[in-house]
């Protein structure tokens, strides 16, 4: 019996050999094929799998599953999420992609991250509810490796002509960054880059390898400040995201890489869609629009952002969670495009990472946290609060609301938002206010009113 829980807004995931199983990839391979038939003409399918022990059984489950329906899956082999999805981009033979990985999770889970012609996710609202019945085939599949094309395709992109030497702690967190960074050391003769967990694997025996989680930045900052490297970079287990650290060993929230990688990119680009998703700070849309950009709010979560920027046709996208998407990648996330725009930042300019951010760090936020709240009360909360400042509250005039994902309420000198969160029963808050005496106060006033709902 396949679990229906495991099918996420963005993906499916969950328990290796439980709610994730070889007979659930090989349905998902067939499925796959039976959906995007109806939409698109199918010639082949790529699937990658990530260092997880469970991966390479699954990955093969899947690539059977597609040939069962009579189209040819593609073996990847050991890649990244980015890796997958630009190979859907890049060769023109093929049409959809199959990622197996359970991204940032512990090592007992797995799972799929699908995505159609357009490098599109395949996910709530656009596929997942439509995959079902599926049959057997016993066909060998086509290899091939994308490494070579990914990596050519990133250093086309970014400028690295400088003589400033570089050195830069590199994680790997044990997950699939580790497969290209010795191929990245070649190809970077002025920056030295010190390994932390570069060996793949998926029992990620040092520590999750999830860089919004601070505590896995440890390690990471002590090299920093014992090897006086210039900064750090720590990726997540599908390479797909990177924190960033920077040469004092201070940690660079997403929303402040986002306003970084803007400037950069809006240099070349003048009057620029950027996207940014809605929890970010402030700076980050005064930094776009200062650098001749156009900003617009986002919602969460890396398949709406990815949708709206083809729609939209943005240049650049980012999101507090360290994805960072490009126009020309595919409208795709790419933690080592990423990294080697910092690095090409850092080699241009005579400043610090850390002198570079300090400006960025204009407001005052309570970073995302998390209330248990049954989902069925998202829309009395949303209605209740809103109404509640616009009419009651006599200390601020509201400036904007919006209901772009949950509920925005911005206000003279901070602004807040409340989202549920798209897998569990909890309501996340985000705030920001010019102030820390500012944001303390209007934090507990909020929180005053949301009590009633717990």
């Amino acid at each position: 019996m396949i679990d229906p829980k495991v099918f996420k807004a963005y993906d499916i995931r969950g328990l290796v050999n439980e709610e994730i199983t070889e007979e659930l990839a090989f349905l998902l391979g067939r499925a796959l094929v039976v959906y995007l038939k109806e939409k698109q003409v199918l010639r082949k399918i790529a699937v990658g799998y990530d260092m997880r022990d469970s991966s390479p059984a699954l990955a093969a489950a899947v690539a059977k599953g597609i040939r069962a329906q009579g189209v040819t899956s593609v073996d990847l082999g050991l890649a990244t999420t980015p890796m997958l999805n630009f190979s859907v981009g890049f060769y023109e033979d093929i049409d959809a992609g199959v990622m197996v990985t359970a991204s940032h999770n512990p090592a007992e889970y797995n799972g799929f991250k699908m995505c159609d012609a357009k490098v599109l996710p395949i996910g709530k609202n656009h596929g997942m509810d439509e995959i079902r019945d599926l049959v057997l085939a016993n066909v060998w599949p086509e290899t091939r490796h994308a490494t070579e094309d990914y990596l050519k395709r990133v250093f086309s992109l970014v400028n690295l002509n400088s003589n400033r030497k570089l050195r830069v702690a590199v994680d790997a967190g044990n997950g699939m960054a580790g497969l290209l960074l010795p191929i990245l050391q070649e190809r970077l003769p002025n920056v030295e880059l010190l390994p932390l967990y570069w060996n793949l694997d998926g029992n990620f025996p040092n520590h999750e390898a999830n860089p919004l989680k601070h505590e896995t930045l440890a390690a990471l900052q002590a090299l920093i400040v014992k090897e006086k490297c210039d900064f750090g970079v720590a990726f997540d287990g599908d390479a797909d995201r990177v924190g960033l650290v920077d040469d004092t060993g201070a940690i660079i929230p997403g929303d402040l890489v986002t306003a970084l990688l803007a400037k950069k990119l809006l240099a070349d680009k003048k009057d620029a869609l950027v996207l940014y998703d809605l929890r970010s700070s402030n700076i980050v849309k005064e930094v776009i629009v200062e650098a001749g950009g156009r900003a617009e709010e986002s919602p969460v979560g890396h398949a709406f952002i990815k949708k709206m920027m083809q729609d939209k046709g943005a240049y650049f996208a980012g999101e507090l969670s360290s994805h960072f998407y490009y126009q020309d990648f595919y409208n795709v996330e790419s933690a080592v495009y990423t990294f080697l725009l910092i690095l090409s930042l850092l080699s241009q300019s005579n400043q610090t990472l850390g002198q570079m951010v300090q400006p960025l760090r204009k407001y005052q936020q309570s970073g995302e946290i998390n209330l248990r709240v049954n989902n069925e009360k998202s829309a009395q909360i949303f209605s209740e609060i809103s109404t509640y400042f616009q009419t009651q509250n006599s200390d601020d005039e509201v400036i904007s609301i919006s209901n772009l994902d949950g509920l925005k309420i911005t206000l003279p000198h901070w602004w807040f938002n409340l989202r549920m969160s798209n897998t569990e029963p909890l309501l996340r808050v985000n705030m920001e206010a010019e102030t820390v005496t500012l944001l303390n106060e209007k934090k507990n006033k909020l929180f005053d009113l949301l009590n009633k709902y717990l």
